[in-house]
């Protein structure tokens, strides 16, 4: 067993961990019921008695829309906490260049404006 943990110790590199903001579906759900006026009964309900075919349509609109913000917000959230490393950049600037390939320059060129720019 002992034998199984030295792998622990030697270093294979580094590890970057960002939190982000909690995002809390109950309050989304109850910020986006009350911004667009929508009765929750409604909004929640799985069946669709006694509702007119227009009002099942718009409820499914507006869940639609929740769905589209939400899902936003969580790539959004994910890009502002994602973790670029250097060696990344350089890869993606030989990617944009892999069939005629690039001259050393003209590399330390573009990533020094993509570093500027990030």
């Amino acid at each position: 067993m002992i034998h199984n943990l030295v792998w622990t110790r030697e270093k294979y590199g580094r590890v970057h961990v960002k939190y982000g903001k909690p995002i809390s579906l109950r309050e989304r759900l109850a910020d986006f019921v009350s911004l667009h006026n929508v009765d929750p009964k409604v909004y929640f309900s799985r069946t669709n008695i006694g509702q007119t075919p227009q009002e099942v349509e718009a409820v499914g609109k507006l869940k639609r829309e929740f769905s589209r913000e939400l899902s936003l917000d969580l790539v959004y959230s994910l890009s502002d906490n994602m973790v670029v490393m250097s060696t990344q950049m350089v890869a993606s600037m030989l990617l944009m260049k892999r069939h005629g390939g690039v001259k050393e320059e003209e590399l330390l060129t573009k990533v020094s404006w993509l570093f500027g720019e990030i």
